[in-house]
């Protein structure tokens, strides 16, 4: 382990120990700092940390990567996709268009994503309930299905951050 690493252990066991760390306290800007990676069975890249879901339904891959502490991707990129698609060929992104048909919105966290790559074709709303999206590999593009399909997500999450 390296040094820097076990002070930080080390100083956050002290403040542990002497009562510093309560949950509602305000901790300030100077005293937080990036972990240094991602929780256990999460894959770090860049400051994001990246995880797969089983397959579930859109909702409850989306409601899965909440409960983990992160949220369902949507790629910025052809770059960013391919790089996703390291994890999955197949997979929920978080684009749908439940709102109102034909209008796709997509998300990566809060952030509106304004990249789509659909398959030709698509969005096609084949059968009248294609209301979820799903990546493909780069070949084939994006595709709308039924949101009771079963895919796997790719969950990602901000790097964690310390309190010292």
């Amino acid at each position: 382990m390296s040094s820097v690493r076990f002070g930080m252990l080390k100083t956050l066991f002290i403040l542990y120990m002497i009562g510093y760390s309560q949950a509602n306290q305000a901790c300030p800007a100077s005293a937080i700092m990036a972990s240094s990676s991602c929780p256990p069975t999460w894959i770090q890249s860049g400051g994001n940390c990246y995880k797969t879901t089983k397959p579930l339904t859109w909702f409850q891959a989306k409601e899965e990567c909440a409960q983990m502490g992160g949220f369902m991707t949507a790629p910025h990129s052809k770059s960013d996709l391919q790089f996703l698609q390291t994890f999955e060929k197949y997979f929920w992104i978080n684009c749908n268009d439940l709102q109102k048909e034909g209008e796709w919105e997509c998300k990566d966290g809060t952030t509106v994503v304004n990249y789509l790559e659909w398959g030709k074709d698509q969005p096609s709303n084949n059968g009248g309930n294609e209301n979820c999206a799903e990546a493909r590999p780069s070949t084939q593009g994006w595709n709308d299905i039924p949101c009771n399909h079963l895919k796997p997500a790719v969950c990602k999450s901000a790097m964690p951050t310390l309190h010292l």
